[in-house]
């Protein structure tokens, strides 16, 4: 298993969100084509292999990682079983396809950076529901989530997505 897997899971697609209207903008600046859809490679790939090397320990065993040592309920805590490493595999392997499937069928598309950002907030909060091992926490993850998927649903701004989104 890769040390550290567990916060990683839900670390990297929020990496990726931040990264994202950088990246665009210095491929903006610099004239390099798809920097938008090679970072998403990038860390989608990682996000798999990630995911991909808690599910044997967590098939034994219960993952539990504490977040800068502290227990709970002052600390975070991460739990990652059988289950759990299922749903995680399940997700970013969903996000990956997703992701694929955005390179041809966004690129005519304008603002592709927020898209691809909201994708990977979705994609962070999705994990953290999945791995976190306390009700605070899920209920933060699922804002996350909710928050980029109401945005996502607006993204095109036509009247037929906006009205859902609100």
């Amino acid at each position: 298993m890769i040390p550290h897997a567990p916060i990683l899971a839900v670390f990297l697609p929020l990496l990726a969100a931040f990264l994202m209207p950088v990246v665009s903008l210095l491929s903006k600046r610099y004239k390099i084509p798809g920097g938008k859809e090679w970072l998403s490679a990038v860390f989608i790939v990682a996000e798999l292999i990630v995911v991909l090397s808690m599910v044997p320990t967590a098939k034994t065993s219960v993952i539990t990682y504490k977040l800068g040592g502290w227990d709970p309920p002052l600390g975070i805590i991460l739990a990652v079983d059988a289950l759990g490493a299922l749903a995680a595999t399940i997700i970013a392997g969903v996000g990956a396809l997703v992701i694929a499937y955005s390179f041809i069928y966004m690129r005519r598309e304008t603002g592709l950076e927020y898209y691809y950002t909201l994708l990977f907030l979705i994609l962070a909060g999705s994990m953290g529901v999945v791995l976190t091992g306390d009700i605070f926490n899920l209920y933060v993850f699922f804002e996350i989530m909710s928050i980029a998927s109401y945005a996502l649903v607006a993204f095109r701004r036509h009247s037929q997505s906006i009205e859902p989104s609100i």
